[in-house]
């Protein structure tokens, strides 16, 4: 756990979230990010959510572990579009990992549809308590506990709202928050929706568990979980799970990434 990490990296996304500067997450990045907006996680997935899919490999890790679906119409989608495997059964060109019947998709969006309305039933609009081991919430040493730390860690979310976004955005976190209306939002969006498969590395534990305010989902794994989202309504915000830092040496799409990141910054 490191305190001065999270303050840190807390103090950085308050101020470039407020001048629309680019971000790009990687791994604990879109952790972070997530949990800043005001979405949680799973803290530790091989007992909280375990899967036939091992998303900690070992080394090395600029070879692929799983496949992701990249939702097409997205940002992501566009930009590596013409790299994705469309076709059920066959191996990915750069990975060779075998893609899933595309006719799983559905499946998969139903499945990570009513876990987002399960953590709606059990949690309140709050943040996530950790990212991958370290403690979210400025000038707090200790968690709350017991009684306290519902209303403790609300408090927290409204400074965190309250540094990131406008009075005018503010009604609009109010008037719709992480309830039904947020969760139909990402159903129009994933049902149905036209993905082309991309495989990835894979070195994580925790991973995005309810969405954060304003971000939307990019790409999901074989088993259901969030790998990549962005905020349509930020200049550039995105975040993956994966590692394209470990694999950019090799894979076109991680160079891509890298490169859209990098001319969003020279627009700025």
């Amino acid at each position: 756990i490191s305190l001065e990490r999270d303050c840190l990296e807390s103090e950085l996304l308050c101020e470039v979230y407020a001048q629309d500067k680019p971000v790009l997450g990687i791994c604990r990045g879109i952790q972070f990010i997530n949990a800043m907006l005001g979405g949680t996680l799973w803290q530790d997935l091989p007992t909280e959510r375990p899967s036939h899919i091992d998303h900690h490999q070992t080394p090395p890790y600029d070879v692929p572990q799983h496949c992701v679906a990249v939702v097409m119409d997205s940002p992501l989608g566009r930009l590596i579009g013409d790299l994705l495997e469309r076709e059920a059964g066959a191996d990915t060109a750069e990975g060779g990992k075998g893609v899933p019947d595309a006719g799983n998709v559905t499946e998969i969006v139903a499945g990570m549809l009513t876990r987002w309305d399960a953590a709606e039933k059990d949690m309140k609009m709050q943040p996530a308590g950790n990212v991958e081991g370290n403690a979210v919430g400025k000038g707090v040493e200790t968690p709350p506990t017991g009684e306290n730390k519902e209303e403790a860690a609300g408090n927290e979310w409204d400074r965190v709202l309250e540094r990131l976004f406008s009075n005018d955005e503010m009604e609009e976190v109010e008037r719709v928050p992480f309830g039904e209306t947020y969760a139909e939002k990402q159903e129009r969006m994933l049902a149905g929706s036209d993905v082309g498969w991309l495989a990835v590395n894979s070195y994580h534990h925790q991973a995005v568990k309810r969405l954060g305010y304003g971000l939307e989902v990019m790409a999901f794994s074989e088993d259901g979980l969030v790998e990549a989202v962005c905020d349509p309504s930020r200049s550039f915000l995105w975040a993956v799970q994966w590692h394209p830092e470990f694999s950019y040496q090799t894979d076109e799409s991680s160079r891509r990434i890298f490169r859209a990141f990098v001319e969003a910054c020279e627009k700025r």
